[in-house]
């Protein structure tokens, strides 16, 4: 386990973190849309959307992220850089088990259209980034499977409720009082404020335990 910068203010931690979560989820265009699929044909054009659509996304939040944690742990590895890569393919593969899910049930009752919420897929996608980013915090917290569990279980928690009041609910806000392109960032940045609160709060408690442990290893080795 690694030091915490000793000058670090783990306030300051949290509200950069929220903010960076805020501004990049505020650049979603497709991510945070309902669905409405009559076919997997319909599938295509999202897939290509939610590629391009997670990729400006994970950019955005990754490096915010890296550099937030790098001012903590002095040395922290460009590696987590390519955690952002996890956003595009999360967000995919969480679109394509929901829609051919969807459409299978959608046959056999014989409806006409499918329609997917947010965030259903942003709950395949919390997973996916979510354990690729653990591998690279483990140094830095206690590396144990609760730590593990909270660290997974919170990101997929925040960007879940992000995604189901800040895509769904914003979604449905009526576009003739307000523009739809503000009512987008609005979401998007619902979405931001609460997977980015969640998951600093986490890590947050997460540093606490570490600190705490070291400690008590420290005094245990003095005694």
């Amino acid at each position: 386990m690694n030091d915490i910068n000793p000058r670090s203010n783990l306030t300051t931690f949290w509200v950069l973190w929220v903010l960076t979560s805020i501004v990049g989820w505020a650049a979603s265009h497709s991510a945070l849309q309902i669905l409405s699929l009559n076919s997997a044909r319909d599938i295509v054009p999202w897939a290509v959307a939610d590629i391009l659509d997670g990729a400006l996304i994970g950019a955005i939040i990754t490096f915010g992220q890296w550099l937030i944690l790098l001012n903590i742990f002095p040395g922290f590895s460009r590696r987590f850089l390519a955690t952002a890569l996890l956003y595009p393919v999360g967000l995919l593969i969480g679109l394509v088990v929901f829609s051919f899910w969807g459409l299978a049930q959608l046959a056999r009752v014989g409806g006409t259209f499918l329609i997917i919420s947010p965030s259903n897929t942003l709950l395949v996608a919390g997973v996916i980034i979510s354990v690729g980013q653990w591998f690279l915090l483990r140094s830095f917290v206690t590396p144990n499977l609760q730590s593990a569990a909270l660290w997974v279980l919170g990101t997929v928690a925040g960007l879940g409720l992000g995604g189901f009041y800040g895509g769904g609910h914003f979604a449905l806000l009526d576009p003739t009082t307000l523009f739809p392109d503000i009512r987008d960032i609005m979401g998007g940045a619902f979405t931001g404020f609460v997977s980015g609160g969640v998951t600093g709060t986490v890590l947050i408690i997460l540093l606490k335990q570490n600190r705490e442990s070291r400690l008590m290893s420290k005094s245990e080795a003095i005694w």
